[in-house]
């Protein structure tokens, strides 16, 4: 069984990483929904989605 962790962000570009970084581990599945942020949260979200295995 998997453990799936869900999160929204929306212009919170200098904190969600270490956020990210605190629940991360190599087998739960992480997903997160970008509520139309204005900030770069979205493209930080994309050089993030490999190291963090992220569902974006």
């Amino acid at each position: 069984m998997r453990i799936c962790i869900y999160g929204t962000v929306f212009n919170n570009v200098q904190y969600f990483e270490e956020s990210i970084k605190s629940v991360f581990n190599p087998n739960y599945d992480i997903i997160i929904v970008d509520s139309c942020s204005t900030n770069g949260t979205w493209g930080k979200l994309l050089e993030l989605r490999k190291e963090y295995n992220l569902t974006l």
